[in-house]
Parts: structure tokens; sequence; C-alpha cells
């Protein structure tokens, strides 16, 4: 599920973090962060979608949101946001796959719903190659054609949570029924061994064990996922180390560099800098402002899996 934190008063802003692909599945309507409320999606596109998100909120700050190497959908029923840019976003728009944190400014009332899609089901999802999207909001109109805006007009037109997730089901399997295009197994299989080693795993080992070569697997993800398989690994060890950062309050540093796959702590501190676009020590004062990223389970096994050295320390990683 989805993690939004609370704003830090001293900057206005707020940090959004998403536990990637290996996140549990979400029940029907359960309640997330912010009033907002998760949908698991009907059976037949579980291949395509991984969850729906509905809800509304007034707002008035800068998120940070910190990549997940996934591909989404939004539409904003209410204000829409202002992108890192200068733009503002098309109301409904595919937010593809991303390696760097993105600052994005909300004023008014959001509103709307926003689709997670499965790695491996995006181009028969949208009928584009999910490479094509990388880094940037399209707007969605340019890939479903006139069904955007007939699904933007429906969600107007009820406040139901429920009601709105199933319109948006409605318009996800029309095209795709259309299309007639299937997820990619090969690319989905390979997305889900690199959640599942934590990004550790060797990228030619996964190609092999999908049955293809790396440079093959490299077009099945620009085709099917919208990031390459060494980042989506890199977007990997990252989450790993933000899962150890939960429910510690003085980590240490070296250790979690070493768990997560990271050559030093050196390593650690360039890729915070480069995905997160700010230091480990700073994104862990901002990670504190609130304690709702329950992810200690995970976080042991990662140290399980790790030789790792003794136990935390303090330790800073400027």
């Amino acid at each position: 599920m989805s993690v939004t934190r609370p704003s830090d008063p001293s900057t206005g802003q707020r940090l959004f973090v998403d536990p990637g692909f290996d996140g549990e599945p979400s029940s029907d309507g359960v309640p997330a962060v912010g009033g907002y409320r998760s949908f698991t999606p009907r059976p037949s596109l579980r291949a395509f979608v991984e969850r729906i998100t509905v809800g509304a909120e007034a707002m008035g700050i800068e998120e940070i949101v910190v990549p997940d190497g996934g591909v989404h959908l939004v539409f904003h029923i209410g204000t829409r946001p202002m992108l890192g840019d200068g733009t503002t976003s098309p109301a409904a728009a595919v937010i593809g796959a991303a390696s760097t944190a993105a600052r994005i400014r909300f004023s008014g009332t959001l509103a709307g719903v926003s689709v997670r899609l499965r790695p491996g089901g995006v181009l028969a999802a949208l009928g584009v190659p999910a490479g094509r999207l990388f880094g940037r909001a399209t707007a969605l109109e340019d890939v479903w054609g006139a069904r955007a805006e007939e699904t933007l007009q429906r969600l107007a037109g009820t406040s139901d949570p429920a009601a709105r997730a199933a319109i948006v089901e409605d318009a996800l399997s029309e095209f795709v029924t259309r299309r007639g295009l299937a997820p990619d197994p090969r690319a989905a299989r390979a997305a889900r061994m690199i959640a599942a080693t934590a990004g550790r795993g060797r990228i030619a080992d996964i190609a092999a064990a999908v049955g293809v070569g790396e440079r093959r697997l490299e077009q099945l993800f620009d085709h099917h996922v919208g990031i390459a398989p060494k980042v989506l690994a890199r977007i990997a060890r990252f989450q790993a180390s933000v899962r150890l950062l939960a429910d510690r309050p003085a980590p240490d540093w070296s250790r979690i560099a070493h768990a997560c796959g990271f050559a030093d702590q050196s390593h650690l501190i360039g890729e915070y800098r480069r995905i997160a676009g700010m230091t480990p020590t700073e994104f862990l004062r901002r990670f504190r402002i609130s304690d709702s990223y329950k992810t200690r389970g995970a976080a042991d096994a990662i140290l399980a899996d790790a030789s790792a050295g003794s136990g935390y320390g303090g330790g800073r990683a400027d």
C-alpha cells in the first residue's frame, strides 16, 4: 500500500513512498493514508492491474514522490496538480516509470483515482510500449483517445469510492478486450524476481531463468514494464533499504548498505541522492515524521538473508 507522510512544517513538503511491486495485495475498500481507499481489481484485470486507489483530500503542499518503478494512471476529478516542470497535469494522465523523485505541487481539493499497472501488463493495458512513457506524464487521451474523457465524465458523476473504482475497471476492461493484447509472462516473472531478491540478483541470471538473453529481457522491459531491468533493481535495492529504516531510530548505514546489496556506504549515499534527491540522513529525518510504514517483518527478512555484522548502532550517512 502506498504511504504518504504528513508534511514537514519546516519545508512545506511531504514525502510519498510506495513499497514497490512486492507490497501485499490490498483488500477491497481497505482504508489508506489520508482517507483514500485501495481496491483489488476484478479477476479479469489482475494480470494488468495491481491496485486501484480512490479518494479526496484538501491540501496545499509540495509532495516529493519517490520512484517505485511502476506505471500509473491518474484521473483528477478535483484540482489538477502542478508538475515539477511548472506545467499542470492533464486531468487524466499516464505517469511513466521513473528513476528519480518527482516534485508535485498540490493546492485546493485533490480528488480522483489512481491505478498502478502490473509489470508485464503495461503494453496490453495502454496499447503503447511502456518505455515510451518513461519519466513523464502523458495525457491519457493520447493513449486511449475519447475513452479518457468519457471516463472522467463518469467519475465526476459519482462520489462513491467503490463506484469510481468500478468505472475505471470498466474502461480498462473495454480497452484490453478491444485491443486483445496479453501481458508478457516473461517480463512479469522477471520483475517479480527482481522484487523478490530486493534487486540483489544478477540480471543475466534472471534473464536465463525466464528463458531469454539479457538483451532480449531489456527489450521486453521496454515494451511491458517501462524501465530497464538494472534500473528496476536499483529501485528495489533502495526500497529494501527504506524497509530497514522502519522502527530503527539509529540505523547502522554500513550494515544497511551490505544487507541491501550496495557496494559500500558511499554507494548507498550516492543512490539516495540520485533516486530520492537527498542524503540517507535527510530521508530518514523526513521519514520519521510518521511511523505508519509497517515493514518490520520484511526488514528482518532482509537482514536475515544477508550475513551482516553486529547490531544497529548510530552513525550518519550524509
